[in-house]
């Protein structure tokens, strides 16, 4: 659905003369589409998360670029099989 995907509130901000999206922005869209970043955004803000590899992980979300920290990627991502058997 288009009003799923964050290119709609971009695209439609942008606009002349600007539409308003009724929901989120574009880059709420991206983050919470993301399993690995909504699980980090969540268990960060206290949300009980079922135990998973990165269960340790916390990071500072960035509203304004929907972004969370490259290494908090990197703190919940498994990177070789020694990893992943532990």
């Amino acid at each position: 659905h288009a009003s799923e995907n964050p290119v709609l509130p971009d695209t439609l901000a942008k606009s002349d003369p600007p539409i308003k999206f009724i929901g989120p922005s574009g880059p709420p869209m991206r983050a919470l589409g993301d399993k690995i970043g909504s699980t980090i955004i969540a268990q960060s803000a206290g949300v009980p998360c079922i135990a998973w590899n990165g269960m340790h992980v916390h990071a500072q979300y960035d509203r304004a670029t929907g972004q969370l920290p490259a290494d908090a990627y990197e703190q919940g991502s498994i990177a070789n099989a020694t990893d992943a058997s532990r």
